[in-house]
C-alpha cells in the first residue's frame, strides 16, 4: 500500500497514533525469513511463577523488526533494543531492521527501542512462559510527528504520565505472509468496547478514516485506541465484543513512557478454541 495519503492525513489532521493504517506496511519477520516460527496463536500462555520449570529452557528468543512510521515501512537501522527488566541485555537492529535477543525464561519483560531520530517506544509487558516470541515489532515515530499527533487528541503529554496506544486487531492477520499483511487493509475489528483495570479516565477511538474522534464509544474498522496521560502503574487493557473474544494485554506505565502494543499483539482477536484471554 502507498502510505503517502496516510502521511498527508497525518500532517493535515495531526493524528495521535502510530499503529493504524500505516501498519499496512508492518513487516512479517517470519515471512521474510522463510522459517517456521511461533505466531501469537502458537504461544503457550500457561501461568508462570517467575522461575523456569525443569523441563523448560533457561532462555527464550524474542525476534522482530523495527521500521519507520513516516515512510513505506523502511527499516530502522541501528536501533537499540533493550528489555526494561533486564538492563544488561541489548542488541542493535541490522541493515534490514531485524533483531533477535535471547532473554531469561523468567518473569515479565518489557521490550523497548531507542534511536536518535525517533521517539523511544515501549511495547506491552510480556510474561516468559517457555516459548519464543516472534513478530515483536517496533513502528518507530519521529518526535515532531509524535507531538503533532498529540494535538489531535486534544491533550499535551504530561511527562509525569505515560501514553498508551493499541489496535484491537483481527485474527485474520495472525498467519499472513508479509505481502498479505500489507494488502489486507485495516487490521482492526469494528464494534469493540475497550476496558482497563485499573480504570483509565480518557479513552479515544479512531474512526474509519484513521482520525481520533472523542465522541466514539467503540472501535471502528481501523481498531485504533489511545489512552493519553495515564498515571504510573501496571494496567491490563482488553475489549468486549458481542461476537468475538479478545486477548488482553499488560502495560507497565512509568513517567514519560510511550507504549504502543501493536498488532499482531495488543488486544488481539482469539479463536474460539483458545482458552486464555491474556497475552503471554
Amino acid at each position: 500500500m502507498n502510505l503517502a495519503p496516510i502521511l498527508l492525513l497525518c500532517t493535515a489532521t495531526i493524528l495521535w497514533r502510530c499503529d493504524s493504517e500505516s501498519a499496512d506496511s508492518t513487516p512479517d519477520t517470519a515471512a521474510d525469513s522463510g522459517t517456521d516460527v511461533h505466531t501469537p496463536a502458537d504461544v503457550d500462555t500457561t501461568e508462570n511463577d517467575g522461575e523456569p520449570d525443569a523441563a523448560e529452557p533457561e532462555s527464550i528468543e524474542i525476534k522482530g523488526y523495527a521500521f519507520a512510521f513516516a515512510g513505506l515501512g523502511q527499516p530502522v537501522v541501528n536501533a537499540t533494543i533493550r528489555i526494561a527488566e533486564w538492563p544488561d541485555l541489548v542488541v542493535q537492529t541490522a541493515e534490514d531492521g531485524t533483531y533477535s535477543l535471547q532473554i531469561p525464561n523468567s518473569g515479565t519483560f518489557t521490550p523497548y527501542a531507542e534511536h536518535e531520530n525517533y521517539k523511544t517506544m515501549y511495547l506491552q509487558t510480556f510474561t516468559a512462559s517457555g516459548s519464543d516470541l516472534h513478530n515483536v515489532n517496533f513502528q518507530m515515530i519521529e518526535p515532531f510527528i509524535y507531538d503533532l499527533m498529540a494535538m489531535a487528541v486534544g491533550t499535551t503529554p504530561d511527562p509525569a504520565t505515560c501514553q498508551i496506544a493499541t489496535t484491537v486487531n483481527t485474527i485474520d492477520i495472525r498467519d499472513m505472509t508479509l505481502d498479505e499483511f500489507k494488502n489486507y487493509g485495516p487490521h482492526g475489528v469494528e464494534g469493540a468496547v475497550v476496558w482497563s483495570e485499573p480504570a483509565v479516565d480518557t479513552t479515544v477511538y479512531f474512526n474509519a478514516s484513521v482520525v481520533p474522534e472523542p465522541s466514539l464509544t467503540e472501535t471502528s474498522g481501523d481498531g485504533g485506541v489511545v489512552w493519553p496521560n495515564v498515571p504510573p502503574g501496571v494496567y491490563t487493557f482488553g475489549a468486549n465484543h458481542p461476537e468475538k473474544p479478545f486477548a488482553s494485554f499488560v502495560a507497565t506505565c512509568e513517567a514519560g513512557r510511550f507504549i504502543n502494543a501493536g498488532p499482531p499483539w495488543g488486544i488481539r482477536e482469539l479463536a474460539p478454541s483458545e482458552a486464555s484471554d491474556t497475552n503471554p
